[in-house]
């Protein structure tokens, strides 16, 4: 993989020629067209309280109009944390629908109101407090959630990146043993905040006995080394079998970074998982390359970005 890409996008682009997915051949990334934006999406956005966290929550539901279920039925859902800085996301998750190559699913961005310091609030819920912020999850955000839209919450999803990441990690650990919560965890450059947290998260993946869920994780491989040897002592682990009744898939992306892989892991991992051709899969390990996924080819979009720290 050759594509460089240096900071997360806002919505200003520059198309630099304009692709279509019919080009797309075995092993090649997913190509991105400019038809992203023809997309009869739309986006509710909630304000939610929470008395777990004694906070507020900005919930955004996106969904295609006219790729609804059949007859009106139920729908997956793609679960996003960090939802305040991945709000375009959505439009990467819906494409995969409008292109056919996988089923429409409601996108739900679990997010902060505007003037909160993001950076610092997402630590408290995704890394300092991850069980309360995972009972708030379960006990208020998806009840409210799927109160109010056709979801099928036997077919829940959910994705998060770097301490995002590690929250989906965490999330999979938690709900092994009890009542299945997501059926697909994904997670891109997970990041463990401190030394001990790495360690109960590895030996949380040794112990854990769990049934029918999917994993699929990624790292840049021009990410923080600590951030990669995370990644790949935890596929090490997968792969020598110690986790039992776990569907797994593991990519280090080369020549990405801790930002760029982003979107490459969830629309790989979706396809991988998802994909209305090749998924559900049973027995996937870590060979993501046999299944033909390489990343996708975006749009280049005008060189303005996001403020992140790049601690996380």
């Amino acid at each position: 993989m050759k594509r460089r890409l240096g900071h997360l996008p806002v919505f200003l682009l520059v198309l630099l020629g304009l692709y279509s997915c019919a080009d797309q051949k075995e092993g090649e990334p997913f190509v991105i067209g400019d038809d992203i934006y023809k997309m009869n999406m739309r986006m509710d956005e909630h304000l939610v309280y929470s008395r777990i966290i004694n906070d507020y929550f900005k919930i955004d539901v996106s969904w295609l109009e006219d790729r609804q279920g059949a007859g009106g039925g139920k729908i997956p859902a793609v679960y996003i944390t960090d939802g305040h800085w991945r709000g375009v996301d959505h439009k990467y998750v819906h494409y995969l629908a409008f292109k056919g190559k996988m089923d429409a699913v409601y996108c739900v961005g679990i997010g902060y109101p505007q003037g909160y310091d993001y950076g610092r609030i997402r630590e408290r819920d995704l890394t300092d407090n991850p069980d309360r912020f995972k009972q708030a999850m379960d006990e208020e955000i998806i009840p409210f959630v799927e109160s109010r839209y056709q979801i099928d919450g036997n077919r829940r999803i959910l994705y998060g990146a770097s301490y995002g990441g590690y929250f989906s990690l965490f999330s999979l650990l938690s709900d092994a043993g009890s009542q299945k919560k997501f059926v697909t965890y994904i997670a891109s450059c997970p990041v463990p905040k401190t030394g001990v947290a790495r360690t109960d998260l590895l030996q949380g993946f040794r112990d854990v006995k769990t049934t029918g869920v999917n994993l699929y994780f990624g790292v840049g491989s021009l990410d923080n080394k600590y951030i990669v040897n995370v990644s790949e002592e935890l596929s090490r682990i997968l792969d020598e079998g110690a986790t039992t009744g776990l569907v797994h898939a593991y990519r280090l992306y080369e020549n990405y970074d801790h930002y760029s892989v982003c979107r490459n892991v969830i629309v790989d991992a979706l396809l991988f998982f998802h994909g209305a051709k090749t998924g559900p899969v049973a027995g996937a390990g870590s060979a993501v390359a046999a299944r033909g996924l390489d990343g996708i080819r975006d749009l280049v979009y005008q060189n303005m970005t996001y403020h992140f720290d790049e601690s996380t």
